[in-house]
């Protein structure tokens, strides 16, 4: 029994503030979630597209492409304010074909990448900060086919910033200021970013979360067992513990113990 108190005490004491973290960045992660463009935010920042335009046939479009297999999927959308076939192939960034011209898109520069991101968000105040592979804001794996990115600067109120596929000039990401700051605070610290790159990085997050709840468990088994529900111990407390922090460790343990283990 004195084993299960040492490896309650002191991996408790080793992971306390990790669980704290973890605690309070998934409160941040309910409120305000890690940058991404939605569907929906993407649809409505996109002009309409005109339905007498003499678009060119999808299958031209197709074999434009140069593929010789099926797309997983076909959109028609508008970059820099202009009609594209969108053909999406596994393992491939999106190839954009001109909806007019049937030209394919090679590369994205500089000066197409700030024309996508002003017709994107209307928005002719902006500024070019670079080509990156992935930084705070881009680190899902859903968007490693499109990488690198062209990052754009939107001056304007939400202060985004707009990432770029480098390879057709789709937007694919926008971070506002609000998010970008919260981030740091929520999803960030929560899934601990920096060390995503790492190959275990996964199985740190598991075993440290697996671990952390196994000591909250065994103190939950240690604090009941020490508990008198009927008798009393000779200081007329229920709990051994006569003051001090580990008397109301005992007390709140047992009160909320439970909950904070569900939550995580």
């Amino acid at each position: 029994m004195r084993l299960l108190f040492l490896w309650h005490r002191w991996f408790g004491i080793g992971l306390c503030i990790f669980m704290a973290l973890w605690f309070i960045s998934g409160i941040v992660m309910l409120y305000i979630g890690y940058p991404k463009l939605t569907p929906t935010e993407h649809l409505n920042a996109l002009p309409e597209l005109s339905i007498t335009s003499n678009y060119i046939d999808v299958d031209i479009a197709q074999r434009n492409t140069g593929q010789s297999i099926e797309p997983k999927s076909i959109t028609l959308s508008s970059i820099a304010g202009a009609p594209f076939y969108l053909f999406k192939y596994p393992n491939l960034p999106s190839i954009a074909i001109n909806a007019l011209s049937g030209e394919r898109v090679e590369k994205i520069n500089e000066q197409q990448a700030l024309n996508s991101a002003r017709a994107f968000y209307n928005q002719p105040d902006a500024r070019y900060l670079g080509l990156i592979d992935k930084d705070a804001w881009t680190q899902s794996t859903g968007l490693d086919d499109e990488r690198p990115f062209h990052v754009v600067k939107i001056n304007d109120k939400a202060q985004r910033l707009l990432y770029i596929s480098s390879h057709n000039g789709q937007i694919v990401r926008d971070a506002t200021f609000n998010e970008r700051s919260w981030g740091w605070v929520g999803a960030w610290l929560h899934w601990i970013y920096p060390l995503r790159s790492m190959p275990w990085w996964a199985d740190l997050i598991i075993y440290l979360s697996l671990i952390a709840t196994l000591m909250s468990m065994l103190g939950q088994f240690l604090g009941i067992k020490r508990w008198r529900f009927k008798a009393q111990y000779k200081s007329g407390s229920h709990s051994p513990y006569r003051k001090g922090f580990a008397r109301w460790h005992h007390i709140f343990g047992l009160l909320f113990g439970f909950i904070l283990i569900a939550w995580v």
